[in-house]
């Protein structure tokens, strides 16, 4: 449907202040009937999540959680704490996750010089 100046008489007004509607339909073939292109799926790098855990409980959970994942994360077990700066330097995890027990003042140093060394890890 279009509305024209030429299409009313001289005295009506054109709807709404002058402006003109057009309505356009495709007749082109529909979307949903076109094939879309198959898209590769690209092999993703499994992540490499380091777990700091004196005791092994945390870590055991951790571990036990990673294998119910697709594609499955690497895990990294670090049992003394004061090695966790040397391991995210030497593993470049994507995630550090830290025991409850390690949530001391010492421990909390100690995240933060993993902080300082990857900050995007923690």
């Amino acid at each position: 449907m279009t509305y024209d100046d030429e299409s009313h008489h001289a005295d009506e007004r054109p709807p709404f202040g002058g402006a003109r509607f057009i309505t356009q339909f495709n007749d082109g073939p529909e979307l949903e009937d076109e094939e879309e292109p198959e898209e590769e799926e690209e092999e993703v790098a499994p992540l490499t999540v380091l777990v700091v855990d004196r005791k092994g409980t945390f870590s055991h959970d951790i571990e036990r959680a990673a294998r119910q994942q697709s594609p499955e994360p690497k895990v990294v077990l670090v049992d003394h704490p004061t090695q966790v700066v040397e391991q995210v330097v030497a593993e470049a995890p994507d995630v550090v996750l830290v025991s409850p027990e390690e949530m001391t003042t010492t421990g909390l140093r100690r995240l933060a010089q993993v902080h300082r060394v990857a900050p995007r890890c923690v």
